[in-house]
């Protein structure tokens, strides 16, 4: 019998406790701390829990970890980090090794975070590499690398013009070769010094990890051709600084596009934590007291006057008005209902309390959820990291050949240099980064963001979207009497009471009817599943829910109750009730659809997606619903969790759209990606890969519509890259290509890649 490490669970042989040297010194370690067990759980649970927001008043750290053997050393880093005294949160992502976490400064430092982890022996320290701190969107930032770009791009035209003429012998005979020589030297110099500082100190520090990446490739691209170029200078050789310039400038305007996609995703997030940000009013002993919102504690009253934001999420303790959700639209508000953080209160005035406050607000949950999406690793990007190991071995090789053949630096060596150090770094690494990215934001500011990279590779291979009858309906659905045959003084209190086993939309609608019917309370009954709620009350055998199901009991519908039938015919959704053998009345359920409900259908089907609608109503009425919205088909929900799984054993990929709450819906484990509508009410579940702030249902087409371009353009991008190498190469290899050529060529391709990847978003 197969051993298990006794910490992390991995295989190991029977002679050994742990399965490597770094799990037995993790063991030993937290065995002093007294964390043993917490991280044997964190080595060995599958599901990572929910993150918790962080204290509005605790100060960030980024940081990366090397040195992980196993899948779970993510999650024991976090639990390892939450055990300092003074850490309030943590979240590492287990491909990069890149986490954030919040700390309290008063407690504890940034030192004595990474000390701990450096002592459980994994390699830790600061994220220096400014392209990619997924806080440090600053717009002085922003404004500095447009400022080195500018001022590389105007000496390397420079440099270019100078290149040009001395190769092209347009100079006249005597003219001062020399001294053209030598200012392009000069120009040369700030351009690598002050343009590319920031990607050789990339580089140094890719060197300091033993890791290749584009900074590295550049860099050394930049300072061989630049060193080449001095020596020719000195011996009145070939000269090629304009390939260093080249290389400087192609990766400054890749970087810039990459900065200026993933700010555009942490706008998105920076707007919807805007919204829980600003001024609010505590109230306490009649006082009114200015606060900020994030001041706010759970049970605080918070006045709301006429055009002022809701600072928190609460219910109404008194007033009311019209408020403007963060989603859109408009709702009045009464005492009693419930409002959305962030809402702006168009008039009126009301007094609120507070139940989640800050970060915890719905909207803060989503701007957290974009907030993650921009520091995860994109679709691509660990093939663009293997390709670029494979660069840096084709060019090692490639100049290794060409300095061997050739009498001199010039020649095979420069070209081939050219090609594979310009294009390849600038182009085909970055393009997953920018087009992933672009992709996320168009897609945030259609109100649907995706929780991860993973997520947004999951959107673009779906053939097939399944609509919840929760997400395709508004939550507030109205009931009214179709046809009653018993007692209306037993049928209410029936419908009542069964209702409160179901929940949902048409559940709150027939309660509500109960009552206003003047139904006592409801008996409180256990039971039904399904089509059908069943439950003995008051010594009467009573169900409830789809007439089939009913009849499948062998229960009749009396005559008087014929009519009914007509109407249920015609596509409305009637829900039944009865007693002791007998359907006794029927209600008629009216819930609007959702905006945007008629224009999904179509749009998936031009896509190419089909489109279903799930839910355990009358049949009539799910396939009449299901041909007004042009869907195409219908499943049942009880049925739905194993129809998924069959489409997923085929090979098909399903998306499942529901309403979002804490659990998750029937069919959600099964679906390839899962997303949920009405955040900004109920939260950012779990459960949900994608989350929509609203209820316009054209979330949906517009988050698959976004992936799909994401991925089409890095597939594009990849194939240029592909036919530019395949045909470059070779030429560059035999010393055909003129190093100012290749440049050129190499440059025009990089910048068409680039292009394809913002035009991803709609850039």
């Amino acid at each position: 019998m197969e051993s298990r490490c006794r910490l992390c669970g991995a295989p190991c042989s029977d002679a050994q406790v742990h399965c490597s040297r770094a799990c037995a010194r993790v063991a030993g370690e937290a065995a002093q701390d007294g964390v043993e067990g917490r991280l044997r759980r964190a080595f060995q649970r599958r599901k990572r829990p929910p993150v918790a927001p962080p204290d509005p008043d605790a100060e960030p750290m980024f940081f990366e970890v090397e040195g992980f053997w196993t899948g779970g050393c993510a999650a024991a880093v976090e639990e390892i980090l939450k055990s300092v005294g003074g850490a309030t949160d943590a979240h590492v992502i287990g491909e990069t090794g890149r986490g954030r976490a919040y700390y309290d400064p008063e407690k504890t430092s940034e030192e004595d975070l990474l000390a701990i982890l450096r002592r459980y022996g994994f390699r830790a320290g600061t994220v220096r590499d400014a392209w990619a701190r997924a806080g440090g969107f600053s717009r002085s930032w922003e404004i500095s690398l447009a400022v080195r770009l500018g001022v590389s791009a105007t000496l390397s035209l420079a440099v270019a013009v100078l290149s040009f003429m001395l190769r092209s012998e347009m100079l006249r005979p005597g003219a001062d070769t020399p001294t053209l020589r030598a200012l392009m030297f000069f120009f040369t110099l700030p351009v690598l010094l002050y343009g590319g500082l920031p990607i050789l100190a990339n580089a140094l520090w890719s060197v300091a990890r033993r890791r290749v990446t584009a900074d590295l490739l550049t860099g050394a691209a930049a300072l061989g051709t630049f060193a080449l170029s001095v020596e020719g200078l000195l011996e009145n050789t070939a000269l090629f600084f304009d390939a260093s310039c080249a290389v400087v400038v192609g990766t400054l305007f890749a970087r810039l596009c990459e900065y200026r996609a993933r700010r555009r995703l942490a706008r998105a997030g920076e707007r919807l934590a805007g919204l829980v940000s600003g001024g609010a009013v505590r109230l306490r002993r009649g006082e009114e007291i200015p606060c900020s919102a994030p001041e706010l504690r759970p049970g605080d009253l918070v006045l709301v006057t006429t055009g002022a934001r809701v600072p928190a999420d609460g219910d109404t303790v008194e007033g009311g008005g019209v408020v403007e959700p963060p989603s859109g639209g408009r709702a009045e508000i009464s005492p009693g209902d419930r409002v959305a953080g962030g809402s702006r209160l168009v008039s009126g005035r009301l007094v609120l309390r507070a139940e989640r406050t800050g970060a915890a607000t719905a909207v803060g949950e989503l701007a957290r959820v974009i907030e993650l999406a921009v520091s995860t690793r994109m679709p691509g990007a660990s093939q663009a990291s293997r390709g670029l190991t494979l660069i840096g071995i084709a060019v090692a090789l490639g100049a290794a050949f060409a300095l061997a053949s050739s009498t001199g630096p010039s020649g095979p060596f420069a070209a081939l240099a050219a090609v594979l150090l310009v294009v390849s770094p600038t182009g085909v690494a970055l393009l997953p980064e920018i087009a992933a990215t672009s992709a996320m934001g168009r897609a945030a500011e259609r109100l649907a963001c995706f929780r991860s990279g993973d997520a947004l590779q999951a959107a673009a291979a779906v053939d097939a979207v399944v609509l919840m009858r929760s997400a395709l309906v508004e939550p507030r659905a109205s009931a009214s009497p179709a046809a009653i045959d018993g007692d209306p003084a037993v049928f209410w209190p029936v419908v009542a009471s069964l209702s409160a086993l179901t929940p949902g939309p048409v559940a709150a609608a027939l309660r509500e009817r109960a009552r206003l019917e003047g139904a006592r309370a409801p008996v409180v009954v256990s039971g039904g599943e399904g089509r059908l709620a069943r439950a003995v009350i008051e010594g009467r055998d009573a169900a409830l829910g789809d007439r089939a199901a009913l009849q499948e009991l062998g229960w009749t519908i009396p005559e008087s109750l014929r009519t009914a039938l007509a109407e249920e015919d015609h596509g409305r959704t009637l829900v039944w009730a009865g007693w002791d053998g007998t359907i006794r009345g029927a209600v008629a359920v009216d819930a609007a659809d959702r905006p945007g409900a008629e224009a999904v259908g179509p749009a998936l089907r031009q896509a190419g997606i089909m489109t279903c609608l799930a839910g355990h109503d009358a049949d009539a009425a799910l396939d009449a619903q299901a041909t007004r919205l042009e869907f195409g088909t219908w499943l049942a929900e009880a049925s739905l969790e194993e129809n998924l799984r069959k489409r997923r054993e085929a090979g098909r990929r399903t998306a499942l759209v529901a309403r979002a709450g804490p659990d998750a819906p029937a069919g959600a484990g099964a679906a390839d990606l899962a997303m949920a509508m009405d955040c900004a009410e109920e939260g950012a579940p779990e459960w949900a890969g994608v989350v929509a702030l609203g209820s316009d249902l054209r979330a949906v087409t517009a988050a698959i519509g976004a992936a799909r371009r994401g991925q089409s353009a890095r597939r594009r991008a990849g194939a240029i890259a592909f036919l530019f190498h395949v045909a470059a190469v070779p030429v560059a290899a035999a010393g055909l290509l003129n190093p100012l050529t290749a440049v050129g060529i190499g440059m025009a391709c990089g910048l068409v890649m680039i292009g394809i990847g913002l035009r991803a978003g709609g850039s």
